[in-house]
């Protein structure tokens, strides 16, 4: 041993309860000694591991239904196999600490260090095949400086079978009083251990004897008949290859998770076993069968091309993830997965329809009550049933939202394949007029559920505006800058943002088509003027007379400007001057920007006309302190009283006060219409 036994023994830390590690490890060797002699062997002889369990003051006695029971504790195991033995590399690997030999398996090269861990030592007697010569390797595996001790290796000259048997001899008393004394204990902990690698149908037949009881446990038919509860085979085909998933209801001594297993020569290939998500079983827990157990299931796949494909240490299947189209392999990992998925969601049905029923019908609520997604439930409906249940509703809502996004990009391409498609020119008419008219369909829906995004974007902007105008708990009104931030951010730009992100609609419709638009921010900063003015407008909205009616985007001259600004709902206080009423501010904002030049996007700076119109729009209630300032420039109150307007001949600039109630009614009112067409809410 080429490293400190002792130092390795206490690294692996091993406590009273897992008295049956080593064990386990041992069965594991023998397993993976047995897969190398199938790999090197062209003969189809079974193979078997026998475990024989070894007892202090062994004693049997006679229970009092008349059968026979063993007692006594257990002082060691021996476990013979029929692999390949402890050839020359796989002696010398045994001799290596954190030996790579059986990397490519998962093996890290630490396990047999658990023998000594739990036991006193291991005796290792092999016989074994090398060169055309039968050999019989003999040592004992202790703690010494080297680990081994007694170590011969020899040729025999009669030509036995392969046989290896590992025996693990006294164990310690600490590890003695935690270790299962009873067969039957014995047995139940080895099969849910090794459930995966003993459930296929071509695998090593293991046995458990206890020779002073004289009595033998198949492992194998234990599983299959104790912790498979029920099982079922059925073939399916995926591109061309007939492959065979067998349907398990295992008990939950031996899972603890529903599991897809594929398995190759006889065995589950770990690398590519995977937990089945609940967009299959729709639960994560255990179903319950008609008697009332508890199960999960287990679905393992073979066939004749996953035993081809498996690699020699079957960890991994030699497949692709996914085809593509100009890949010679027609066959991949997820096309079979695929298949298998239908096959078990079908199996399941019987325990799956409640909560799958209830999952659907979750989603369809959601998708009527925005009627945005609608249309998923009409173009998408299988899409839907594929999400996974048990989301929160926000990631459940974002779930719907991706797939909504998603249809909308295949109906694009939809669109523009059609396109191309004229331009190529139509031979057969009457195929592309019922594609087009299906096409039309969708798309002719899909526009109507842009158009309910986009109202439900209105409608939720209207809601904010709406509880930002009534009194917080202390029984005053928001400060205007909420108010202001629902219409346009504060301290932004129209460079900064898109038209969706804002909503200057509550204002005018007609300001969408601004050449640019600054929030809060200095007349000096502004794009469109040459300002030294450190004045800051809540909203200054400048159009040039090129914006909306120029192909080419080119900058025109300056055509108007729009202030907005915003007051404090139900304010009381306003006085003559600056900065203490609205009026007086707009009309020295505009006498600000007038004062400068006008700049265009081309970066050239011209003369601002005085027959450039400014319009100014005040948000404010009309309170007792507001009006008369409003009259002193002989404003005249609108139709409704709720509102004001004059006109400031000098400024050539209009003003038109909107109290805050008739700005949200005036903005409900021209969206009602659209809001009761789409089945949105305007309570």
């Amino acid at each position: 041993m080429k490293a400190s036994v002792a130092g390795h023994v206490e690294l692996l830390g091993l406590q009273q309860k897992d008295s049956l590690v080593p064990l386990f490890e041992a069965i594991t060797n023998a397993l993976q000694s047995i897969d190398e002699a199938r790999r090197l062997d062209t003969a189809t002889e079974p193979h078997k591991v026998v475990i024989e369990i070894e007892r202090t003051n062994a004693d049997v006695q006679k229970k009092l239904d008349g059968t026979l029971e063993t007692v006594g504790p257990i002082s060691g195991f021996i476990i013979r196999d029929t692999g390949i033995g402890f050839t020359k590399d796989n002696y010398t690997s045994f001799g290596e600490a954190g030996s790579r030999h059986k990397q490519s398996i998962g093996g890290k090269g630490l396990g047999r260090f658990s023998y000594l861990a739990v036991f006193d030592h291991a005796e290792v007697e092999s016989t074994y095949h090398q060169d055309g010569d039968t050999k019989r390797r003999r040592f004992d595996f202790a703690h010494t400086e080297t680990g081994f001790r007694n170590h011969t290796d020899r040729t025999v000259s009669d030509s036995r079978p392969r046989e290896t048997s590992v025996a693990l001899k006294a164990m310690h008393p600490h590890f003695q009083k935690a270790c299962p004394a009873k067969l039957e204990q014995i047995a139940r902990k080895c099969c849910t251990h090794f459930f995966k690698s003993l459930v296929g149908n071509d695998v090593p037949e293991v046995f458990l004897e206890d020779p002073v009881e004289d009595t033998s446990i198949s492992l194998n038919r234990r599983i299959r008949d104790e912790l498979v509860l029920k099982s079922k085979n059925e073939e399916f085909e995926v591109s061309g290859h007939t492959l065979t998933i067998t349907h398990s209801f295992v008990s939950q001594k031996a899972l603890s998770a529903h599991s897809l297993m594929f398995c190759a020569r006889g065995r589950a290939v770990d690398d590519v076993t995977l937990k089945l998500d609940r967009t299959v079983t729709f639960q994560s827990g255990p179903f319950t069968a008609d008697d009332g157990t508890p199960f999960f299931y287990c679905g393992s796949i073979s066939g004749p091309i996953l035993d081809d494909r498996v690699n020699n240490s079957r960890t991994r299947l030699e497949l692709p993830e996914r085809c593509d189209e100009d890949m010679f392999e027609s066959l991949s990992m997820s096309g079979i997965r695929e298949a298998a998925t239908k096959l078990i969601r079908k199996s399941l049905r019987k325990y799956t329809k409640e909560p799958r029923d209830e999952h659907f019908e979750r989603i369809r609520r959601l998708c009527e009550n925005h009627p945005a997604y609608r249309i998923l439930l009409r173009h998408a409906k299988r899409d839907l049933k594929q999400i996974q249940p048990a989301l929160t509703d926000e990631k459940l809502e974002l779930e719907i939202i991706q797939l909504y996004n998603r249809h909308r990009l295949q109906t694009r391409e939809r669109f523009e394949s059609l396109r191309k498609k004229t331009q190529r020119g139509v031979r057969n008419f009457e195929k592309f007029r019922k594609e087009y008219r299906v096409f039309l369909d969708q798309h002719n829906e899909l526009a109507v559920a842009e158009l309910a995004q986009y109202m439900l974007d209105r409608k939720a902007a209207l809601d904010a505006l709406d509880n930002y105008m009534r009194v917080d708990e202390d029984g005053k009104f928001p400060v205007e800058e909420a108010i202001h931030e629902v219409i346009f951010p504060l301290s932004s730009t129209s460079d900064d943002l898109s038209y969706e992100e804002t909503n200057l609609w509550i204002v005018d419709e007609r300001l969408a088509f601004h050449s640019y638009l600054a929030s809060d921010k200095r007349i000096s900063s502004h794009n469109s003027v040459e300002s030294s003015s450190g004045l800051e407008p809540d909203l200054a909205v400048y159009f040039d007379s090129a914006f909306a009616l120029s192909e080419n985007g080119s900058s025109g001259e300056l055509s108007s400007v729009v202030i907005v600004e915003f007051k404090r709902p139900e304010r009381d206080n306003y006085e003559p001057g600056y900065k203490k009423n609205p009026f007086d501010q707009v009309e020295e904002y505009v006498r600000q920007i007038r004062a400068g030049k006008a700049a265009d996007r081309d970066g050239r700076t011209i003369e601002i006309r005085n027959d450039i119109p400014f319009f100014a729009y005040v948000i404010a209630d009309l309170r007792p302190t507001l009006e008369p300032i409003a009259e002193s420039r002989n404003a005249f109150t609108t139709h409704d009283g709720k509102g004001m307007i004059y006109y400031h001949a000098k400024l050539n600039l209009f003003v038109q006060v909107i109290s805050y109630s008739k700005l949200l009614g005036d903005a409900k009112l021209r969206n009602k219409i659209f809001f009761e067409k789409l089945g949105i809410d305007v309570k």
